[in-house]
């Protein structure tokens, strides 16, 4: 996250001041991103036609843009009353005190019941212990796979493990020869080697999320399985110019992604003989990402009530299930997955398996920094020669430098509760 700088956020503020929204009793202001803000429009029309005099504005936002936006907002005290927000930006922007703290009664109350979501998924939102979203819908990674390749060498069944992962790509490899590969790990994608870690026991940050925990055994034996596979062939060192159609013609067998690819393929090559499975578990867990998006209220609302009245609307099941169908984001409440839309689809089962092993990343804004510092170090393996514990110890201290201010933030508050 970049500083707030004083001289060139005040012509920005400026503006942020001369458009500020509504703050009528029954007006309620709601910022949204991407697909998501193009699509929610008739739900919103729907709890409008169920309040009678309510009118909710809808500003919808580029995901290029809106973090930026949303902290100038905060700084203009012109943020919206709701808000999706990107569930790794909850803790940020909880930091910075615009987070409205969400009651399990009141939620209870619209129907939110915690136990129908995602553990992994929920924990996403809850910063120092305590609630500040509620998830509006999920996304995870899961291994897609050419079924038919892999029945070649002999696997009807997709790989379980990490044995059965590295057995099959190297009897894929030997039947493909030098120009086709068994996995693709982009190395774009941080969140890949973060899963080889995760699934062998590595908790990347300790003490309360004051440093770094890559310099442990469980995080230098992920790191070395994961680029295990680049150095021996099993994986290309170079990205691949196109994913869908080195997938369609057998120069890959395997990828990991998320749920958006299932949609893709099936437009592209809707022929294409391929299926999706949970991640083959490590020698600790199953693990895998708890991604999405949530739905916040902001402090500055003057609307709290009328706030939390529509995000109880969003996250009812049969709301859910309708959203799904108009936008194929995965429902957040579990019993919305129990709709034909989602049972009839074979390759999307995959997901629900794998977000009950979804692992949240640390609940610190300094995160997405940590995970840029794991791509750049992990390069120095897959493109050098360095080393596991190499690449380790400069995640350690990488890790370490970010969150310094985050260590000196805390001790100053821990100095001034004890005095």
């Amino acid at each position: 996250m970049k500083p707030i700088r004083a001289l060139w956020l005040w012509p920005l503020l400026l503006l942020v001041g001369c458009s500020r929204p509504d703050r009528s009793p029954t007006t309620l202001t709601m910022w949204a991103m991407g697909s998501e803000a193009e699509q929610v429009r008739p739900l919103l029309d729907e709890f409008e036609r169920s309040r009678p005099g309510v009118k909710i504005v809808l500003q919808a936002l580029p995901w290029s843009a809106a973090h930026e936006k949303l902290l100038i907002s905060i700084a203009g005290q012109s943020a919206p009353d709701v808000a999706q927000l990107g569930n790794t930006w909850v803790s940020e922007l909880a930091a910075m005190g615009a987070l409205s703290p969400l009651e399990t009664g009141d939620l209870a109350t619209r129907g939110i019941d915690s136990t129908d979501y995602f553990p992994g998924i929920w924990a996403t939102n809850r910063v120092d212990g305590q609630l500040y979203g509620v998830p509006w819908y999920v996304d995870t990674r899961v291994l897609f796979y050419r079924d038919d390749l892999l029945q070649r060498v002999g696997y009807d069944h997709p790989p379980r493990t990490w044995t059965e992962l590295r057995d099959v790509s190297q009897k894929l490899k030997a039947v493909g020869g030098a120009d086709h590969y068994a996995l693709e790990l982009p190395p774009v994608a941080w969140e890949q080697p973060m899963f080889f870690m995760l699934q062998n026991g590595a908790t990347l940050l300790r003490d309360g999320n004051r440093f770094g925990n890559f310099a442990t055994p469980q995080a230098v034996g992920g790191i070395r399985e994961y680029l295990g596979y680049i150095r021996d062939g099993l994986a290309p060192r170079q990205p691949l110019p196109n994913l869908y159609a080195s997938f369609a013609d057998g120069q890959i067998a395997m990828f990991i992604s998320g749920p958006w690819e299932v949609y893709q393929l099936n437009e592209r090559y809707p022929d294409l003989s391929y299926r999706t499975a949970p991640l083959p578990v490590g020698p600790a867990r199953a693990a895998s990402s708890a991604g999405g998006s949530s739905l916040v209220v902001f402090k500055s609302s003057p609307r709290r009530t009328l706030a939390l009245d529509l995000i109880g609307f969003l996250s009812r099941p049969d709301v859910q299930t309708r959203f799904y169908r108009r936008v194929r984001d995965l429902p957040a409440r579990r019993s919305a997955w129990a709709d034909s839309s989602l049972t009839a689809q074979p390759k999307v089962a995959a997901f629900f398996t794998q977000l009950e092993s979804a692992v949240p990343a640390p609940a610190v804004p300094e995160y997405e920094q940590i995970g840029q510092q794991i791509r750049l170090r992990l390069e120095e393996g897959r493109f050098g020669d360095a080393t596991p514990e190499a690449i380790a110890a400069h995640l350690q201290a990488d890790a370490d430098r970010i969150l310094a201010k985050r260590r000196w933030l805390l001790d100053k508050r821990h100095d001034e509760a004890a005095r």
